[in-house]
């Protein structure tokens, strides 16, 4: 078991959980092995540790929902990517969850996201696949030790792929799902194993802590460009080609 963030046993009931196992801040190396014993994936010759994401190779839009509630209601921009859910659903596919994570082992990781320290928030994944886990350990700030002692999370993401809804009495178009829940702090992920859900989620919440664009927050991108006019233009595909009046900034990720 890795470095744990105060009682592991007391954090996982405030969580409302009670798990088979649980896993606190593993090493990737320790990481990558449980993917292996796991059957979570397999290395390559390189070294690398390559993995299926099973039925879903991309997010899934209209399978996002928010909670509907005092803090969204006059909030949120709704349609047919901001799907609302009633709290009472929520609830339901949260208390299922929860039993079912009671024979089941999980990895828990706490991280910061937003490298600016007067901003950033913490956040504590729940994983059932390790190498969400180490998805996570890769994208996101790791604390220093000391202060994973006494870390308080802000927001918490479970993600459990093997767990289904049930769409004709949650409130959700099929078996998989990604719902934020604004009041409880909380993100549910089921029915998937596409780790993007993870990372999409957790920065959605970000972006809406700091709103009339007070704070902007970036998913990494590259290439960057500046132009003669000191506008810079930033690209989420890498394939954008490069044009002969953009002045290339070098940049280090």
């Amino acid at each position: 078991m890795g470095l744990s963030s105060g009682s592991p046993q007391t954090d996982m009931k405030k969580l409302g959980m009670k798990v088979d196992r649980a896993y606190w801040n593993l090493k990737p190396a320790m990481l990558i092995e449980a993917a292996i014993k796991n059957g979570e994936g397999q290395l390559t010759d390189t070294g690398a540790l390559s993995v299926s994401t099973g039925t879903f190779t991309g997010r899934s839009p209209k399978d996002r929902f928010i909670v509907k509630d005092d803090i969204t209601k006059d909030a949120v921009w709704w349609g047919p990517i901001n799907n609302p859910m009633a709290s009472i659903d929520f609830d339901r596919i949260y208390g299922r969850m929860m039993s079912y994570l009671e024979k089941e082992q999980v990895y828990v990781r706490d991280m910061y996201a937003g490298a600016d320290k007067t901003h950033r928030l913490g956040v504590r994944f729940v994983t059932t696949m390790s190498w969400h886990n180490l998805f996570c350990y890769n994208l996101f700030i790791q604390p220093e030790p000391y202060k994973l002692i006494d870390f308080m999370p802000d927001f918490t993401v479970i993600c459990c792929p093997a767990f289904k809804g049930e769409r004709n009495t949650e409130g959700i178009r099929k078996e998989n799902f990604t719902i934020i829940n604004f009041e409880r702090k909380m993100v549910l992920i089921g029915g998937t194993e596409y780790s993007g859900e993870i990372k999409k989620e957790y920065f959605q919440y970000l972006i809406s802590c700091y709103p009339l664009n007070i704070v902007y927050y970036l998913c990494i991108v590259r290439p960057i460009w500046e132009l003669k006019s000191g506008i810079r233009l930033f690209s989420l595909d890498c394939q954008v080609p490069e044009k002969p009046h953009y002045l290339p900034i070098k940049i280090d990720y």
